[in-house]
């Protein structure tokens, strides 16, 4: 489901992501404020992966009915993986690296099956990239260093 920055998609043996718009089909504990949501079910066997268009280095979210009763789940960025904590209203992380990928699971740790909840009002920031200072040798101590030759060089020519 390509949403504008990002793709959402549901890996694993059945759909694990829908938008749930009111009058919202999905469970109301999914409801975050009202507006549209991703509607979200993950368990043992399906994940949902967000692909970024661009690279990021920050994402959050309001959550309904998350990584709660018993349940733990994880978002797995690269080879990191961070636990989210017990039904958070808003959750979200920063990075020093940039990812444009991030995996929510639902690890087999679990005792509970599966989990559905909603998430409303992502946030993200693009990753912004500084470019490396480029080498180049200032004019004047170039000049400097010509001029320190030629002085040496005539030096060198008057004492022969």
């Amino acid at each position: 489901m390509d949403v504008g920055d990002f793709t959402i998609t549901g890996i694993g043996s059945s759909s694990g992501q829908k938008i749930d718009v009111p009058t919202f089909d999905f469970p109301s504990i999914t409801n975050v404020d009202g507006t549209p949501l991703i509607y979200g079910r993950i368990d043992r066997d399906v994940s949902i992966r967000f692909d970024f268009d661009s690279p990021i280095s920050a994402f959050g979210g309001d959550f309904s009915s998350f990584s709660n009763g018993g349940r733990i789940n994880q978002f797995v960025i690269g080879s990191e993986v961070i636990n989210a904590p017990d039904d958070p209203d808003f959750f979200g992380f920063v990075s020093d690296m940039s990812f444009s990928e991030i995996l929510i699971q639902f690890p087999s740790s679990n005792s509970i099956l599966d989990d559905a909840f909603g998430l409303d009002n992502l946030v993200y920031s693009v990753a912004v990239s500084t470019p490396e200072p480029a080498s180049t040798p200032e004019p004047a101590s170039v000049l400097g260093l010509l001029a320190f030759g030629a002085m040496g060089a005539g030096s060198m020519l008057k004492r022969k």
